[in-house]
């Protein structure tokens, strides 16, 4: 028979019966490409340059596998191609040590863009084909080199070129292009498929969100320029890419049994020091994994139905009298549900209320603040000097640049990406240090994360919690 707690408020805790509970659940592993210690780096054109899904995956591992080593590095360069990251992988990637596994994601200049410019027909098959041929070679030794040197590759589709929404004035200019940056996908699912990499398919998942959005809304796309995809497109890449890896849904996934106290469900988390009596229900809970704190205005994470297919908190306790409850986290108040809310389980990975959700808000900080901000000065520089920005002399260096500066001035052209990535990189030189410090910061806070933690909760008739 299940104890119930006696009248006394002052006595509800002292005398309620703790039952056992299911045992301890072991914490859900990353998949092995990424088991930690790892080090991923992402060698790509302007999508990764200026990207972001990079640094939400970055903070997507250091909040599902708290404490691990799990480092990610941007060797993105703006206007490159696969023949260019051939040629600069050997000390872009040089990160002492060199990477584990690296994301390559070429194509979106490789496949000739200004060819397809106000065409009704694509270029010729002759022209298609030296296109295809070199991006194919290209692709083929950059693998063979990342392999050989002992990193894991992992191919990334392009993305889309949306020559579709009813936005561009120019609409349908380039009919033909995003059909062939599929045809580059498939290309590059055959080059990794033949060379032992992995391949995942980024075009497929947003061309189908474009379609079914653009069918309710012909202006919408999810790039800001019909290339870069930086208009929800970038959370999409990060849900593709995080199930192709094999990551679990759960942050943890909890289910009591109010009726015998036991915990009957236990999912990256364990339940204990279970107490049952009058409705409440109270238990510490074991957690192996912070929530995802999806950043708010990205309306990417909402299109690609991030939370339910990959950021899923679940807590269920069943059999609890019928009635509405209050649930509190370590005392915090966090909201009240119906036990039929609660039997089925509800969702806390978006309840920015939870202490849980609090941790991961600073992981955050640490992540999308300061690490996004050091890396794209780390890119800068390693796009204007054209060499190891490690190694260099910043006094030379700096002489370089302002060299680069006058000439660009002297016929006009210092503006648009030059007028910023110029003076970047002059500042970034002059600041190497404090930037490699400051990411080996940011690195150590993420490893000082703490691997698990333990929140008491409380579940209390509404009327009982007045």
């Amino acid at each position: 028979m299940i104890a119930r707690f006696p009248p006394l408020r002052s006595l509800l805790l002292s005398l309620v019966l703790l039952w056992p509970v299911a045992a301890a659940a072991e914490p859900v592993a990353p998949p092995d490409l990424i088991a930690p210690p790892k080090t991923l780096a992402f060698l790509g054109d302007s999508i990764t340059h200026m990207g972001t899904f990079h640094q939400f995956l970055q903070l997507f591992l250091a909040t599902r596998y708290p404490g691990a080593d799990l480092w990610t590095v941007n060797a993105g360069w703006s206007g490159d191609n696969a023949g260019g990251g051939l040629k600069r992988w050997s000390w872009d990637l040089s990160d002492n040590p060199r990477p584990d596994v690296v994301f390559v994601h070429f194509g979106m200049n490789d496949v000739g863009r200004d060819s397809y410019v106000a065409k009704a027909d694509p270029p010729s098959d002759e022209s298609r084909q030296k296109t295809r041929d070199r991006y194919t070679g290209t692709m083929t030794e950059l693998i063979k080199q990342l392999m050989g040197a002992g990193m894991r590759v992992v191919v990334l589709s392009p993305t889309i070129f949306d020559d579709t929404a009813d936005r561009w004035d120019n609409r349908g200019e380039r009919p033909h292009l995003d059909g062939e940056l599929q045809r580059f996908g498939r290309m590059g699912q055959q080059i990794a498929e033949k060379a032992g990499a992995r391949f995942i398919d980024l075009h497929a998942p947003l061309l189908e969100i474009i379609r079914r959005e653009q069918a309710k809304d012909p202006t919408f796309s999810l790039e800001v320029d019909r290339v870069h995809p930086r208009n929800g497109g970038e959370e999409i890449m990060l849900a593709t890419i995080l199930e192709a890896l094999g990551v679990s849904p759960y942050v943890y996934d909890v289910a009591i049994d109010a009726a015998n106290g036991k915990s009957e469900r236990q999912v990256n988390a364990e339940a204990g020091n279970i107490q049952v009596g009058e409705g409440i229900v109270a238990f510490d809970l074991t957690e192996h994994a912070l929530p995802f704190p999806t950043p708010p205005k990205r309306r990417g994470f909402e299109l690609s139905d991030f939370d339910a297919r990959l950021n899923q908190q679940r807590l269920a306790v069943k059999n609890l009298p019928a009635g509405q409850y209050e649930l509190r986290i370590d005392a915090t108040a966090l909201g009240e549900y119906s036990s039929k809310q609660l039997a089925e389980g509800i969702q806390l990975a978006t309840n920015e209320k939870t202490p849980q959700h609090q941790a991961a808000a600073k992981l955050s900080d640490a992540v999308l603040g300061r690490k996004l901000e050091l890396e794209q000065q780390v890119r800068a520089m390693a796009a204007i000097l054209k060499e190891d920005w490690r190694t260099v002399d910043p006094a030379a260096a700096v002489v370089r640049i302002d060299a680069e500066i006058e000439a660009r001035k002297a016929r006009n052209a210092y503006r648009g990406w030059s007028g910023y990535i110029l003076p970047a990189a002059k500042k970034a030189i002059v600041n190497r240090e404090k930037i490699l410090a400051g990411l080996a910061e940011v690195r150590e806070q993420l490893r000082r994360s703490p691997a698990t933690s333990v929140h008491r909760y409380e579940l209390r008739p509404v009327a009982a919690s007045k």
